[in-house]
């Protein structure tokens, strides 16, 4: 949840230092998940399976912000930040 927030934030605020820390906090969530995943006891909780879930929605947040900022590298007249 916290990479998700930090991500939409710094997203919102445009705060570059935010997206390093979402980063960050995105890593520590994988190692977590991937710890929970292989204890057969957690493996098939409902958490567990919406903290997968999350974290596909910040790396679809990542990922599109990213395509977007590279098309508007590549095509500087069709866009425009607000």
């Amino acid at each position: 949840m916290n990479a998700i927030g930090l991500a939409h934030l710094s997203k919102k605020a445009n705060v570059k230092g935010m997206q390093v820390e979402a980063r960050e906090e995105y890593g520590k969530a994988v190692i977590q998940c991937r710890n929970l995943l292989l204890d057969p006891s957690t493996a098939t909780s409902d958490e567990v399976l919406t903290a997968v879930n999350l974290m596909g929605l910040f790396e679809v947040q990542l990922y599109l912000f990213l395509a977007v900022v590279l098309l508007a590298y590549l095509h500087p007249d069709h866009y425009v930040f607000i």
